[in-house]
């Protein structure tokens, strides 16, 4: 009776411990900034009229994701080719039924038009809301430091990558399909970018006795699959030397993916790729994107490669990798890229090219500029034109994520 109750005794001990341990160890984060979160998290006691608004929002969005119960590729009515509910599919955005045939096949391409009826029959817009929930829930938990959270998120993810009758099969064949004319493509990788978002939402979720030995083993696997899915399909090498922005997110995803899953080597020739191939084919010596400025949205295309290639730079800061300042024997970079756009950020200088739709911030944008002004320690980043529409206001939790250049928290 004795000896069990000593081993009872040590168990809840050594368990303490470990809990212990897990909530003070530092979150493996590379997109997200650490101090950032914990500086906005400590002076939540004393803050700022603009982070306590942030505070408020995070909170408002995590409760509304608790109401979300579950998603999942299976939810979706459209039965994919092969027959398996656990495929992902979707649609290619800018494709239309052709007008001339009684069937409208095959459906044509109207660059920069969404064709959003075909486009919701897909799991796209079901990926994107099951990603933002995961991301708020999961920097509540840290923030608040509410349980319910972490499990809800723990349970979301569950859902999506291991649960038996629920999970998504770890592909892409039939991502970004064109009726009439295949059943998916390479550019359907670009889909699932936010994978990145996912990873580091697990972070922070690390800390909670929810987050199991069992739960990361399966994920890992999971991302395992889905990294040699991208590396040797017909769909993921196509879309690994792309030269436009489905290239750069290509390789920001699968960087976020070998760093999870500690191949540092594959880290290593990503970046040496962007840094060699990408920077150098894309961008040119007056700091314009050809690629995207080919597009009838370039200004938002221009915007959306350079964001990957940025979010590329940011994990490449854990590796030495400065790609912010390098430039190539030519005098290309990201440096020269973000020199171009400034003006037309800020709105001083009207975008000289092609640009059909309203450009939209969206909080990865805003992100995405906070981390410019930081990196290029320029406050006009934060200066954005008052001409642009702002979507998702009430979601944007990027003070929390990432500094500002010159940003104070507290209040004075």
């Amino acid at each position: 009776m004795l000896r069990s109750l000593l081993i009872a005794t040590l168990f809840f001990f050594v368990f303490g411990i470990l809990n212990e341990l897990k909530a003070d160890a530092e979150p493996q984060l590379y997109i997200w900034e650490w101090d950032q979160l914990s500086d906005a998290k400590a002076a939540l006691s004393n803050p700022t009229p603009a982070l306590k608004r942030a505070a408020k929002m995070l909170q408002t969005e995590a409760d509304k994701a608790l109401n979300n119960r579950s998603y999942s590729v299976t939810y979706n009515e459209y039965l994919p080719p092969s027959g398996d509910k656990h495929d992902y599919t979707s649609f290619g955005a800018y494709w239309w039924p052709d007008p001339t045939k009684q069937d409208g096949l095959p459906f044509i391409r109207r660059d920069g038009q969404t064709n959003k009826a075909q486009k919701s029959l897909g799991d796209k817009d079901h990926f994107n809301a099951f990603t933002k929930d995961v991301e708020a829930l999961s920097l509540a938990y840290f923030v608040f430091e509410d349980e319910k959270y972490a499990e809800h998120a723990i349970h979301l993810i569950s859902d999506w990558f291991l649960n038996p009758e629920t999970r998504m099969n770890p592909h892409l064949e039939y991502a970004q399909a064109v009726l009439g004319r295949n059943h998916g493509k390479n550019s359907g990788v670009i889909d699932t970018r936010d994978f990145i978002f996912v990873i580091e939402s697990l972070e922070l979720l690390k800390a909670s006795p929810a987050y199991s030995a069992e739960f990361e083993n399966g994920l890992k696997q999971w991302f395992t699959q889905f990294l040699r899915w991208l590396q040797t399909s017909d769909h993921g090498q196509k879309e690994s030397q792309a030269n436009n922005n489905h290239g750069s997110w290509y390789q920001a995803q699968a960087l976020r993916i070998a760093l999870y899953l500690d191949e540092q080597e594959l880290a290593r020739e990503i970046l040496n790729h962007v840094r060699t191939k990408l920077i150098s084919n894309q961008i040119m010596v007056d700091g314009t994107q050809p690629e995207e400025l080919a597009r009838t949205n370039s200004f938002h295309y221009s915007i959306f490669n350079f964001h990957a290639l940025g979010t590329v730079a940011r994990m490449g800061e854990a590796l030495d990798y400065d790609l912010w300042q390098y430039r190539d024997q030519d005098g290309k970079g990201m440096s020269v890229a973000a020199e171009y756009l400034l003006p037309y950020v800020t709105g001083s200088t009207e975008w000289p090219h092609e640009q059909i739709s309203d450009y939209q911030i969206s909080p990865l944008v805003n992100q995405f500029l906070r981390l410019l002004s930081s990196r290029y320690q320029e406050p006009g980043w934060l200066k954005v034109s008052d001409k642009f529409l702002v979507i998702y206001p009430g979601y944007d939790h990027s003070m929390f994520l990432t500094a500002a250049y010159q940003e104070k928290l507290t209040a004075e």
